[in-house]
Formats: structure tokens, sequence, C-alpha cells
């Protein structure tokens, strides 16, 4: 009786872990300021570095808006690889790094037919 419980126990947390492998992944809120501050951070310049700390966290915020839209394309196993993968620390949570992994990843998709690509030179 136990055995079957234990068993039965076992099935159900797969079945459950499974489904929650598939389920979507919320689009990334990276620690932008982190990845900011490390950047300019051995400028001389007190004002240079305010300036491009300003206009890194502009860009960041850009690429945030421009991604967002994009992120339900992944397929969700890649939508958590790349987070737990890749963001980890906060000095390298940046978009830059997103848009490339999400771009790589829409093309994979689209190559391998899993997702509908339309081919401008097709007919």
């Amino acid at each position: 009786m136990r055995f079957a419980v234990l068993a039965l126990s076992l099935l159900l947390a797969c079945a459950a872990s499974s489904a929650s492998a598939d389920e979507e992944f919320p689009f990334p809120e990276l620690q932008t300021e982190v990845y900011c501050k490390t950047l300019v951070e051995k400028m001389l310049d007190e004002n240079e570095r305010a300036t491009e700390h300003t206009r890194c966290l502009a860009q960041e915020a850009f690429l945030k808006g421009q991604l967002e839209p994009w992120w339900p394309f992944l397929d969700p196993r890649t939508q958590r690889m790349i987070v737990k993968s890749h963001y980890r620390e906060p000095k390298y949570q940046t978009y830059i790094t997103l848009l490339q992994y999400t771009a790589s990843a829409i093309g994979d998709a689209c190559l391998s037919r899993r997702i509908e690509c339309k081919n401008p030179k097709a007919r």
C-alpha cells in the first residue's frame, strides 16, 4: 500500500513539473541599473560617467520595450534556459544580450519551422 501511494505521489509530481516546464516563463525584469553602473564605473570624468550611465539606462529601457512583444514566440523551455543560464549575476543583466539570445532562438524556430515565418523572397 505504501509503495502504491509513493508511486502515485511520484507520478503526480512528475506530471506537475512537466506541465510547469511547458508554461510560458515570464519576460525577465533585468537589473540593468547594476549593469550600467558596472559599465561606466571606470570612467574618470564624473560628468561623462553620469551621461553614459543615463544613456545606458535609456538604451536598456528601449531594448526592453522592443524585446517584450517577441518573448512569447520563444518556446517556454528556451525562455527558462536563457534566463536561468545567463542572468545569475546582476552585473551581466542587460537587454543587449537578451536581444541576441532572443533573435537567435526565433531564427532557429523559423528555420526549423516550429513557428511560421514569412520569407520575403517567397511568392
